[in-house]
């Protein structure tokens, strides 16, 4: 199966057409699915007739399906291989998924069908009181920049920050690696605030009444990703220093950095009229902070193991 398009476009303009026609075909469809897409790109000749071909077919839905993913940024596509190309598939290591593939017949449903099909990857709403952390210093509806800030999840917590390329599983931690994993392309979350946006359009249909977060809107969960990275490292000095100094090179992608994340993770609070030293999970992140919660708890758990690390620990907001 083939690209069309004139002997005049290079490989790269053919698949950026390719992107553009699925975007449009996003925002102006209300049940978008990947066959529509597929039906839509034959017409308009960007796809080969030979996808309508079912020997074919299952591969177009699969390379549908993972431009969709670059257009969305909401889940990480697994590589097309030969032992895959007849599923729908994303790579469980880089989300946390109760399902890592499903058969490319489900091209047909509605695309915010096919991604609830993996599980919950997008947050859902609290379904449980947040419980008491036992220690009267903290309360339990703030988020406290002293045990979130890069700094102390690395020389307290002992947790690696793994950046990704996908929406989804930002902030998600797993406890038992410990890994934190933080989206490194907030530049997208700035492009994409609009309601009108592709990736608006797929998650407006994703959520019912029951697991929809309180006051969730694209633009919303957006605001909050951006500001999560100002509660992870600008907010606390030596968090800035310490993303300068590791994480700034590890968040490169192929090489390429985007300049956006630099400028949130270095900003000081008086530069962009910060919000100080703690944050109200209720009106500051009321989409990611039952996310934050979970690494809050685990930091709170944590002992200094060395003289040296009982001297620099600052988590106690009032030391």
């Amino acid at each position: 199966m083939g690209i069309a398009g004139g002997t005049h476009l290079s490989s790269i303009d053919r698949v950026f057409t390719l992107l553009t026609s699925i975007a449009k075909c996003i925002c102006q469809e209300n049940h978008f699915s990947i066959e529509k897409a597929i039906g839509d790109c034959i017409k308009s000749g960007i796809l080969s007739s030979k996808a309508e071909e079912a020997v074919v077919r299952d591969k177009a839905r699969v390379i549908i399906f993972t431009c969709i993913s670059w257009i969305s940024m909401l889940y990480p596509p697994m590589k097309l291989a030969d032992d895959l190309q007849h599923n729908l598939a994303i790579d469980a290591n880089q989300c946390a998924c109760m399902l890592d593939s499903q058969p490319s017949a489900n091209a047909s449903l509605p695309i915010c069908e096919v991604i609830q099909e993996f599980g919950p990857l997008l947050p859902t709403r609290r379904t449980t009181e947040q419980q008491s952390t036992g220690d009267p210093t903290y309360s339990k509806e703030l988020l406290y920049v002293s045990l979130l800030n890069a700094k102390a999840l690395s020389q307290i917590g002992g947790i690696e920050i793994v950046w990704i390329d996908h929406l989804s599983s930002h902030l998600v931690f797993d406890p038992e690696q410990p890994k934190l994993f933080i989206f490194r392309l907030p530049s997208y979350c700035y492009v994409n605030r609009f309601r009108n946006s592709a990736f608006a359009k797929i998650i407006e249909q994703y959520y019912d009444n029951f697991n929809k977060p309180g006051d969730f809107t694209s633009a919303a969960f957006m605001k909050e990703i951006r500001r999560s990275y100002a509660l992870i490292f600008s907010d606390d000095a030596r968090a800035r220093a310490h993303y300068v100094r590791k994480e700034q090179k590890r968040a490169r992608c192929d090489g390429v950095m985007d300049p956006y994340l630099d400028i949130l993770c270095t900003a000081k609070r008086k530069e962009r009229g910060g919000f100080g030293v703690m944050y109200s999970k209720a009106d500051d992140f009321p989409i990611l902070a039952d996310r934050l919660s979970i690494v809050q708890e685990y930091m709170q758990r944590q002992s200094p193991k060395t003289l040296p690390m009982l001297w620099r620990d600052r988590r106690n907001v009032l030391q």
